[in-house]
């Protein structure tokens, strides 16, 4: 008759704890795998390299045919009152042949004879004040003392010197403005460093150069 062998209750219970502990064990390791799987080191990815969108031509060329056209407008129309401001000028008489548009901005046109030198222009555009000194409107016939630049000016001036400078600072502050808004109309951002300076340089160059040349013809 065979005997069955009990196992005695500490020995199971001793089983169980390590049971239980293997299957803590278990579960330990693998919240520690998952844990290293997501934590695994991945290189980050390299981006595209991205081509820079140069503007168009047929886009670009009206506004950069109106800037220029409004910069030497403006740098003409200011290159002879500035002369005259920092005291480049000849005075003498403008004997008035006409005016046209009444008393409100009368435009007069006459005949500067320099109380100077024999310098003697015909059809010179007055500016200024074109008044009698008792601030009647000028006629055909009268006389006004007025400055002008030289023997190639085609206008004469008559007021104070405020006024001149007045005329000349606005005008040359646009022109120096055109400049800056050439840099985004020609699109000199869009270019790499090392031509991106060079681009812009030459945007600000040019209206300064615009500006000397004009003095240079007006002297």
């Amino acid at each position: 008759m065979s005997e069955t062998r009990h196992t005695p209750p500490v020995e199971v219970a001793a089983q169980r704890r390590i049971g239980d502990q293997t299957d803590s064990l278990d579960a330990i390791r693998s919240v520690w795998e998952r844990a290293g799987d997501k934590n695994t080191f991945k290189p980050p990815k390299t981006p595209k390299p991205t081509e820079q969108r140069m503007r168009r031509p047929l886009l670009a060329l009206p506004g950069l045919i109106v800037i220029g056209c409004l910069m030497v407008f403006f740098a003409v129309v200011s290159a002879e009152p500035f002369w005259l401001g920092v005291g480049k000028s000849e005075s003498g008489t403008v004997t008035v042949d006409r005016c046209e548009g009444g008393d409100f901005a009368p435009r007069c046109i006459g005949t500067f004879d320099s109380a100077e030198s024999d310098l003697a222009l015909e059809r010179v555009r007055l500016t200024g004040n074109p008044t009698l000194p008792d601030g009647s409107a000028l006629d055909a016939g009268d006389e006004i003392q007025a400055v002008v630049t030289g023997s190639s000016a085609t206008t004469a001036y008559n007021g104070d010197t405020l006024g001149l400078h007045l005329r000349w600072i606005p005008g040359f502050t646009l022109v120096l403005l055109g400049g800056l808004l050439l840099v985004p109309m020609m699109g000199a951002w869009r270019l790499d460093k090392p031509r991106r300076a060079l681009a812009v340089l030459s945007c600000f160059a040019a209206p300064v150069v615009l500006l000397l040349a004009t003095l240079a013809v007006t002297w």
